[in-house]
């Protein structure tokens, strides 16, 4: 059963020659490339899996990272109550 009804191009060589040649077998005339799609692509074990789970340990991890942050800049004193070198205006006047 040879279907030229659709217009596929080859990955191979770039040319519109591809033709179903059998059942989810499709075959380019031009270089001989010939992809077999009646079976599913097999995925390697656990790769979206993995990919998963690694995004959830970067969301705990951004998450405490924000809280710590968070914690110490509450507890760390601000720029206004830091003490200088040099006297300011107020504190060098003399009576």
């Amino acid at each position: 059963m040879l279907d030229k009804s659709q217009n596929v191009e080859c990955p191979n060589c770039g040319k519109n020659t591809v033709i179903q040649s059998q059942e989810g077998i499709y075959r380019c005339l031009s270089c001989n490339f010939e992809r077999d799609f009646s079976e599913e692509p097999q995925l390697e074990s656990g790769s979206g899996h993995s990919l998963f789970w690694a995004s959830v340990v970067a969301a705990f991890l951004g998450f405490f990272v924000l809280q710590a942050s968070k914690y110490i800049a509450s507890y760390s004193p601000d720029a206004d109550y830091q003490s200088s070198s040099t006297p300011t205006a107020a504190e060098t006047q003399i009576d």
